[in-house]
């Protein structure tokens, strides 16, 4: 092979390596957009995916509003808006009319903020006795506040009651409270015999509840 012909070729080779260079300079970039525009559709298609998710929700929600607003008119009823103690007091009169009690003192007293009862924090070393009390602390937990209740929106309102029956016309009593339209919280009771025979009388410490309408004070 002559000078010439090894010229040519180490040119031709040179020549190839150049734009071969070139177009791999020239590609690799255009795969890194095509890989980052890959990448980005990947996230929006997920994304989009949640947003039906939570669309067909709405949806189903708005499908069922007006169960949902007979269920809120419900619990309204058990613990309403506001304190409405007129209406408090007739389901009163009316729970002992039905139960033949007398209804002989009712207290009332300003509401204030409800403070719920913190669980107790348990040490690792008293986790299997933890265990064993797990009612207790089922218990607990329920009287815990959940994130959207606080001492501002979520009211109690101490009451006392007195009242007057036989024995068994006052545990009736008792009962139509607990199970009555408006819910209140019986935290003691004692009964004392009163001066005709048959005759007892019950003295009953209990909270009733008031859940404030953000929307009311927003407005306000």
């Amino acid at each position: 092979m002559n000078r010439d012909r090894l010229w040519g070729l180490i040119w031709i080779a040179a020549v190839a390596a150049v734009v071969l260079l070139g177009t791999l300079l020239g590609i690799v970039p255009k795969i890194e957009e095509a890989n980052a525009a890959s990448r980005e559709l990947t996230t929006v298609e997920a994304q989009n995916a949640e947003h039906e998710v939570a669309l067909a929700t709405l949806k189903d929600e708005f499908a069922h509003l007006d169960e949902l607003k007979d269920d809120l008119e419900e619990l309204q009823v058990g613990i309403p808006l506001a304190a409405d103690i007129p209406a408090f007091v007739a389901q009163l009169d009316a729970i002992a009319a039905r139960h033949q009690v007398t209804l002989d003192q009712i207290s009332i007293s300003d509401g204030t903020g409800f403070v719920p009862i913190e669980p107790v924090v348990v040490a690792e070393e008293d986790a299997a006795a933890a265990d064993t009390a797990s009612t207790d602390t089922e218990s607990t937990a329920a009287l815990t506040m959940g994130p959207r209740l606080s001492p501002e929106n979520y009211i109690s309102v101490p009451i006392s009651i007195e009242a007057s029956g036989t024995s068994a016309t006052v545990l009736d009593f008792l009962s139509g409270l607990q199970y009555g339209d408006r819910i209140i919280a019986i935290s003691t009771f004692f009964t004392d015999s009163g001066d005709a025979a048959e005759t007892v009388t019950v003295s009953i410490s209990a909270e009733i509840y008031v859940l404030v309408d953000p929307f009311a004070k927003a407005a306000a």
